[in-house]
């Protein structure tokens, strides 16, 4: 994590949504899972807020060009921020395995018995 948190905001007063970062893991979640699933683990978890409608969130970050950012800009984007954000943070609880289905994992003794000829 930095050293210091610094709050940035940008865009335009009068629009439609806002994302408010409330914790590094956001930023965090959104570079080490980008698109919908970043997105999803940062707002699940609590460290990103959508005010506004997350389905219109979900288009602007990942629909309309925020994912067709140049390497160029990304690689800028990674030197400012620093190589933390590279380190994935803990999945939500909410993504955590059930107990229910921890019996139903693959392993080669399971699959092999399961493609095994009658």
């Amino acid at each position: 994590m930095p050293a210091s948190s610094v709050a940035t905001a940008f865009g335009d007063d009068a629009a439609d949504v806002t994302l408010s970062i409330r914790s590094p893991d956001a930023v965090q979640f959104l570079a080490t899972a980008p698109g919908d699933l970043g997105l999803a683990r940062a707002f699940v978890s609590g460290s990103l807020v959508v005010e506004g409608s997350l389905h219109r969130a979900l288009t602007l970050l990942v629909m309309d060009g925020a994912q067709d950012a140049s390497t160029r800009d990304k690689l800028q984007v990674l030197r400012e921020l620093g190589g933390w954000v590279l380190r994935p943070p803990s999945l939500p609880p909410e993504e955590a395995s059930s107990p229910w289905r921890r019996g139903l994992r693959h392993s080669r003794e399971r699959d092999a018995k399961a493609v095994a000829p009658l």
